[in-house]
């Protein structure tokens, strides 16, 4: 059951990242109408309406076909372009920024929910025109007044997402855009994550070691299944990977204050979700990490664009100060109150090695970036997190005058660089 339990939980966030979830759904909403649409033209309504408005209602079979027949062909090539735009805008995302990003602009609901009225708008046509086709000639008078002009509707509609299509892939890939919607997203994880209660248990006191079984990026622990299927479990549990680390089979996974069953440490194992792929979620590292790969691939010399670099940069500094100023350990007490379960969380010396030391590697010959990072560094040192916390962000300051001695040739820059680290 809780095998069962975990497959459907990772198979429904599967569906949600899929680009076909809302085409789907809207194509089946749409097909579902254009079946029932005909059992309304007898109604009373309808009729009425046949007699006051006459000029909106098409009672001619063959001017009816004829505009089904052209929407349809119009729509067609409507979904074909927005299908080729999309595509388009993927290729250029992933060729001049990063192909990390392609999972965030292919989960755009707007642009899937677009792509499902083109497509929902070209089945209700095709099966009102089957329809039409099917019926003799009498029956065919009665339903295409309301069919047409609910198709004709649609296409309208249609046309006027599509303006709005154009506009939205437009701006989904410039880049600013690209860095807020990524920038606001690790800010309400990192700040769930400030939320979360210190732990009150030392560490020092969970003494014994459980290995993994597995390879792969840990993402978490589902305390819903925990609460599940260790009811009664009396032990204390620390996870030793940080969310979004790289676990190695074989490597410490688990620590508990007393010695656990192995039927119970199936359960727990169970409870521990890993995926292979780095970027799987959205969360405030892997956010993070995201906007560093971005800059990373804006000094490349085929790009060559320190702007970009530059504007991550100041993005980076408030998630970072944030991530900073995250307990080291936090804690999630289970249902029955008997377990602790204790996450390790990043440190500032880990962090800065996955954010700060690629950009500086990437960046070290440009004065312009350089400048802003050592910005960055210096108003993190200046906030409120801990002394011992300072220590690694002074040791970035040290190696970055060290990195702008080797590799900035030019006296005039030097100084001024010099001068903001002194």
């Amino acid at each position: 059951m809780r095998k069962i339990l975990k497959t459907l939980k990772a198979s429904y966030k599967r569906t949600l990242r899929s680009i076909a979830l809302y085409p789907v759904v809207i194509s089946i909403l749409f097909l579902l109408f254009s079946i029932g649409i005909p059992q309304l033209e007898t109604t009373s309504l309808v009729t009425y309406l046949k007699d006051k408005i006459p000029y909106l209602l098409i009672d001619n079979i063959d001017t009816a076909r004829t505009t089904l027949s052209t929407l349809i062909g119009g729509i067609l090539s409507l979904t074909v372009f927005s299908f080729s735009m999309v595509m388009v805008v993927l290729n250029q995302a992933s060729s001049n920024y990063s192909p990390r990003l392609l999972p965030g602009l292919i989960s755009d609901k707007k642009h899937q929910m677009i792509l499902g009225v083109y497509i929902g708008t070209l089945l209700y046509a095709l099966v009102a025109l089957i329809t039409m086709d099917a019926a003799d000639s009498d029956s065919s008078k009665e339903i295409i007044g309301l069919t047409t002009m609910f198709a004709a509707i649609f296409g309208i509609i249609c046309v006027g997402l599509f303006v709005y299509f154009i506009h939205t892939i437009s701006n989904a890939i410039q880049i600013h855009e690209i860095t807020d919607r990524i920038a606001k997203e690790s800010e309400r994880y990192v700040n769930e994550k400030c939320e979360e209660p210190e732990a009150e248990i030392s560490v020092a006191d969970l003494r014994k070691t459980i290995i993994s079984h597995r390879t792969g990026y840990y993402r978490g622990f589902d305390m819903g299944i925990f609460n599940n299927s260790l009811q009664h479990f009396e032990n204390d549990l620390q996870i030793i990977p940080y969310q979004d680390q790289h676990v190695w089979r074989g490597h410490p996974l688990l620590k508990t204050k007393k010695d656990i069953s192995d039927d119970d440490l199936e359960k727990i194992q169970d409870c521990l979700i890993f995926s292979k792929d780095r970027h799987e979620d959205n969360t405030y590292i892997g956010g993070m990490i995201k906007l560093m790969e971005v800059a990373v691939k804006a000094m490349s010399p085929g790009i060559n664009d320190p702007g970009t670099a530059i504007e991550i940069i100041t993005r980076l500094g408030p998630l970072l100060y944030k991530t900073i100023k995250i307990s080291s350990y936090t804690q999630t007490k289970s249902s029955s109150e008997k377990c602790t379960v204790i996450q390790s969380n990043i440190t500032t010396a880990e962090v800065l090695r996955l954010i700060v030391q690629p950009l500086r590697q990437y960046a070290k010959h440009d004065s312009l970036v350089m400048h802003e990072l050592i910005l960055m560094l210096q108003y993190i040192l200046q906030t409120d997190i801990a002394l011992h916390e300072k220590i690694p962000v002074k040791t970035e300051l040290d190696a970055i005058r060290e990195d702008v001695t080797s590799h900035i040739t030019n006296a005039a820059d030097q100084k001024q660089i010099f001068k903001l680290l002194d």
